[in-house]
């Protein structure tokens, strides 16, 4: 059982620092001399995008394999903060495959002055925000068992949940048209993600309270 333990962490954190380093440090956007990759929707940037979101999807299903592992190797001493770090780190993993598929914003190239558009740099900075949420319920399920370290998490993601929805309305913002496809499709999608990331986080600040207050 240690040995499969150890497995499912080893996947667990090999999984998600290649998904944020992918998304994060490798989503083509510009070449050596700073120009914009060609047409997006065209030849090799088409072609390295769809490797990335391969190496994305594959790096997701050996992550809930390693979730999974290491629930099963805990058996009936699962606790409540094993499920909710669980949750957290798969709403993460599918806030950055769906940004980067189903939900994916404009086509982040303007024709008139090769400059991209807002919702390519929201959709940027979410995919990080995603990934350190993703790592963050990684450490949480490792390490929920210190009351303090969990504490600390569960107030830090209140925070980063908090700023995952605002950056898209208030902060950096989309493009300005309600026609255009990150109106309509990826900035409903983040908020709704967002919203149910906020709410386990203030709903598990709330447990924490109230054990506390009994205490």
């Amino acid at each position: 059982m240690k040995k499969i333990n150890i497995i499912a962490h080893v996947l667990i954190a090999l999984s998600l620092l290649t998904i944020f380093g992918v998304t994060v440090f490798f989503l083509p956007f510009t070449t050596e001399e700073g120009h914009i990759l060609g047409d997006w929707l065209k030849g090799e940037t088409m072609m390295y995008l769809g490797t990335m979101k391969s190496i994305v999807g594959a790096a997701g299903s050996l992550c809930v394999l390693g979730i999974a592992l290491m629930l099963i190797v805990r058996g009936k001493t699962i606790k409540r903060q094993d499920i909710l770090a669980a949750l957290f780190i798969l709403l993460g993993i599918f806030t950055i495959i769906g940004s980067l598929t189903a939900f994916y914003p404009c086509v982040p190239m303007m024709k008139m002055n090769n400059r991209p558009m807002p919702c390519y740099w929201t959709m940027r900075t979410l995919l990080g925000f995603a990934g350190i949420i993703g790592i963050s319920g990684a450490l949480m399920l490792m390490f929920n068992r210190s009351k303090e370290i969990f504490s600390g998490l569960s107030m830090a993601f209140v925070v980063m949940c908090t700023l995952f929805i605002l950056i898209p309305t208030k902060l950096n913002g989309i493009c300005l048209s309600s026609t255009m496809i990150c109106a309509q499709r990826f900035n409903p999608f983040v908020t709704v993600m967002g919203g149910m990331m906020l709410t386990m986080s203030v709903f598990n600040m709330f447990l924490l309270r109230k054990r506390s207050d009994d205490e």
